[in-house]
């Protein structure tokens, strides 16, 4: 990268992700525990970045897949009494998509809901 160049989505840097790690120990800041590291390259020039997730992703779990032709991503709290449970789904296209959530349900209730999100079918004309 160039001392004084404001990169944006015209002029970025051609940095290529070489590989992504969890963290060790040994990569953590006295005031930072990461979660990855990534390994960059960029012209010729080997680096490493740290990454942390914040604690509400990793409060979250996440499935992710598509589906005649729809993306169809469903997220669902660890703790149903804090978080959300929904689902997003898009046309692969990008014309159309449909977004529900909910939160502060039971067990009982999110368990109920995620068989309705991972059955269900957004029906497309």
């Amino acid at each position: 990268m160039k001392d004084g160049v404001n990169y944006d989505d015209r002029n970025m840097p051609n940095v290529e992700i070489i590989n992504i790690r969890p963290a060790t120990s040994k990569d953590d800041s006295k005031n930072k525990k990461y979660d990855f590291v990534a390994e960059y390259i960029y012209e010729n020039s080997k680096f490493e970045y740290p990454i942390s997730i914040p604690d509400d992703i990793k409060n979250q779990n996440f499935s992710i897949d598509t589906i005649q032709n729809v993306y169809r991503k469903i997220v669902f709290s660890k703790d149903t009494k804090n978080g959300i449970t929904g689902i997003y789904l898009a046309k692969t296209d990008g014309t159309e998509a449909l977004s529900m959530f909910t939160s502060n349900l039971t067990a009982v209730q999110q368990k109920t809901v995620l068989k309705i999100f991972k059955t269900g079918r957004l029906k497309i004309q």
